[in-house]
């Protein structure tokens, strides 16, 4: 994609504009921000919806976002986090890395 893309940056991702990642024409290419990736693919249909939105989340993306901030400030470990919001160490851990319940 960055042969062509002429605002090709690496910090971004390449989105396939009609959602068919074979298609790989230089006008189906964008670059674009993670957040903005995922939102087009769940209005695409490619996605489902992630974080509170999705019918298996067991968390808000409020809770989330305090496990974030409680984790990152020493408050708690994850193993500690993952036993008082009732989800797995693997789960807090993705949180963490913006991984699941994405703002």
């Amino acid at each position: 994609a960055q042969h062509f893309l002429p605002d090709w940056n690496p910090g971004l991702e390449v989105n396939h504009i009609d959602g068919n990642r074979d298609n790989n024409r230089a006008d189906n290419l964008e670059m674009c921000t993670h957040q903005r990736n995922m939102e087009h693919a769940i209005a695409g249909g490619l996605k489902r919806d992630y974080g509170e939105k999705s019918v298996n989340a067991k968390l808000t993306n409020g809770q989330a976002e305090e496990i974030r901030v409680r984790y990152s400030s020493g408050q708690a470990s994850q193993n500690s986090l993952a036993k008082q919001y009732g989800v797995s160490r693997q789960t807090v851990s993705a949180i963490i890395r913006y991984k699941k319940y994405i703002r």
